[in-house]
C-alpha cells in the first residue's frame, strides 16, 4: 500500500560512451538525483503484538484449529495496535494470509448486535418484550432453526435472548419487526447500511473486499422468504473480521466510527514528513439511546450470558460470542468458526478486539470456549 513512499525514485543522468566499460557523465539540465525511499512508522504496539500472537498461537495449537486471527484496535482513534493471522501449514502455524483484512465470512452470532440495534433505532420492540424460544428448537419462516447451545427456556425477554445468544429469539424478533409487509425488509437492510456494514473500512492495506449485505427480494443474491431470519443471526451476509470489529468499535466509541489505520507517520532519515491523523467515517452510526442500550446488552453477555465464564474482578469488559456453522447447507458436519468481539474497560473503553478461530477440534467449538480465552 505504501510502496510509492518506500521505494524512492530512480536517478537519471546522460552518459557518453568512450570505450568498452568506460562512460563519462554529461552534465546537463535533464539530470535527476536518485532519492532514497521514506520510512513508515506503524501504529502497532510491539508488546501488545507479542501478547496477541502468543495467545492466538497457543489457542490454535490447543484446539488443533485450521486458522485464526486476532486484531486489537484503539477505540478513540481506530489505530491498529496488534494484528495476527495464523494458518496451519504442516505441523506449524504460519502467517501466510491476512485473514483479518481479506477473509470475507458469515459473522454468525456477533451480527445479532446489529439486528437488535436496528430494532431499537426503529422502536419496533422493547428489550423487555418476551419472545418464544421454545427450548432452543422452532420453525422460523418455514425452516427449522436451532439455538447453538441447549437450554431450558420457553419464553425469555429479548435482552435475555441476546445474552444466551438465542438464534430463534433474535430471528423471531427481526421477522416480527420487519417481516410483516414487503417494504419492511428494506427498512431493516437500510438500518444495516446506516451502521456502515455494507461499506469497506478503507484501511491502508491492500485486499479489503466489499461486504455483502443482501438487497431485499434480489433473486441474483438468492434472497428467499427465510433470508430475513437468517441474516438476523449472522448468516447470508459476508464481512471481514476487521469490518465487524470496526462496527463494534463504533459502539464502544459512543457511536463514532473511526477508519482503521496501520501507519501513523511517514519519515525521512528520522524526521517526520507526514503525520497520519485519525479519520472519522461516521459521526454517529445510531442514536445515543440505541448506543447506550447496545452497550448494556454487551455488558449483559459478560455478566449473565455466554461470556460469564471469563469474568474477572481485575477489570470489566463487554462483548459478544459467536459460533458459526460452516456447513449448515452442505454434506459435511462438525465444522465451526468460533469468535468473540468486545472492548475493555466496559465503562470507558480503550481497546476493542476481535478473535476468530476456524475449525477447532478436541476442546469444544463455541466462541466462549475457544475465542473468548484469547480475548481475555
Amino acid at each position: 500500500y505504501y510502496n510509492k513512499s518506500l521505494k524512492g525514485e530512480v536517478g537519471k543522468r546522460l552518459m557518453q560512451f568512450i570505450k568498452p566499460n568506460a562512460w563519462i557523465p554529461i552534465n546537463d539540465l535533464t539530470e535527476i538525483e536518485p532519492r532514497n525511499g521514506q520510512d513508515i512508522l506503524t501504529t502497532l504496539n510491539v508488546q501488545l503484538q507479542d501478547i496477541t500472537t502468543t495467545a492466538l498461537r497457543e489457542a490454535l495449537i490447543y484446539n488443533n484449529a485450521a486458522n485464526g486471527c486476532a486484531l486489537v484496535m484503539e477505540v478513540k482513534t481506530g489505530a491498529i495496535k496488534a494484528i495476527s493471522n495464523l494458518s496451519k501449514s504442516g505441523d506449524k502455524y504460519v502467517e501466510n494470509y491476512n485473514l483479518a483484512i481479506a477473509h470475507s465470512i458469515e459473522p454468525g452470532s456477533t451480527f445479532k448486535l446489529a439486528s437488535l440495534m436496528a430494532i431499537m433505532e426503529d422502536n419496533k420492540l422493547k428489550l423487555t418484550d418476551s419472545v418464544d424460544v421454545n427450548y432452543g428448537k422452532a420453525m422460523v419462516s418455514g425452516h427449522e432453526m436451532k439455538d447453538s447451545e441447549a437450554h431450558q427456556y420457553k419464553w425469555v425477554s429479548l435482552q435475555r435472548a441476546f445474552e444466551i445468544s438465542s438464534n430463534i429469539g433474535i430471528s423471531k424478533a427481526v421477522v416480527k419487526a420487519y417481516g410483516q409487509q414487503k417494504n419492511d425488509a428494506y427498512e431493516f437492510i437500510n438500518r444495516l447500511k446506516q451502521f456502515h456494514l455494507d461499506k469497506v473500512t478503507g484501511i491502508d492495506l491492500e485486499g479489503e473486499p466489499k461486504p455483502l449485505i443482501k438487497e431485499p427480494y434480489n433473486l441474483k443474491q438468492l434472497w428467499s422468504r427465510s433470508s430475513l431470519a437468517w441474516i438476523a443471526h449472522g448468516y447470508e451476509s459476508q464481512l471481514t473480521p476487521l469490518q465487524m470489529l470496526t462496527f463494534y468499535n463504533a459502539v464502544a466509541n459512543n457511536g463514532k466510527m473511526m477508519r482503521p489505520y496501520l501507519v501513523a507517520e511517514i519519515q525521512s532519515q528520522g524526521y517526520t514528513d507526514r503525520m497520519i491523523q485519525p479519520q472519522v467515517l461516521v459521526d454517529k452510526i445510531a442514536s445515543d439511546s440505541t448506543i447506550a442500550r447496545a452497550r448494556r446488552l454487551l455488558e449483559g453477555v459478560v455478566l449473565r450470558g455466554t461470556a460469564k465464564s471469563q469474568r474477572t474482578e481485575l477489570y470489566t469488559f463487554a462483548g459478544k460470542t459467536g459460533t458459526s456453522v460452516l456447513d449448515y447447507g452442505g454434506a459435511k458436519t462438525g465444522r465451526y468458526r468460533a469468535s468473540f468481539i468486545g472492548y475493555f474497560p466496559a465503562d470507558n473503553p480503550v481497546y476493542s478486539c476481535i478473535v476468530m478461530v476456524t475449525e477447532p477440534h478436541g476442546h469444544g467449538f463455541y466462541g466462549a470456549e475457544v475465542a473468548l480465552p484469547v480475548f481475555r
